[in-house]
């Protein structure tokens, strides 16, 4: 879904964006939208880490997956023998520790 907002831009800032469109072969809104993006998704491993200063719990990574942790961690396991997938369970757990 796509709202317009009309919001004011320094016209400094407009010139940066405008170029660093042209460089990246984009628009400006795009540009834009790849930039909150990401600055939301900063701001959500910024909050996790904040809620979760352990890592985030496997059974909130499983239910993502709409698994138990006990099925996550035979998914995790059966991707690595079967498909040949080369997944390292601490590994992924020091990852989800943030």
């Amino acid at each position: 879904m796509s709202v317009m907002k009309t919001i004011k831009i320094k016209d400094s800032v407009f010139k940066d964006l405008k170029k660093l469109a042209e460089k990246e072969n984009k628009s400006e809104e795009t540009i834009i939208n790849e930039s909150l993006e990401k600055t939301i998704e900063e701001n959500e491993i910024i909050e996790n880490r904040k809620k979760y200063p352990n890592g985030i719990p496997i059974e909130l990574v499983a239910n993502e997956f709409g698994e138990t942790p006990e099925e996550f961690t035979k998914s995790l396991e059966e991707a690595k023998t079967e498909k040949g997938i080369k997944i390292d369970i601490n590994e992924l757990r020091k990852e989800l520790s943030l």
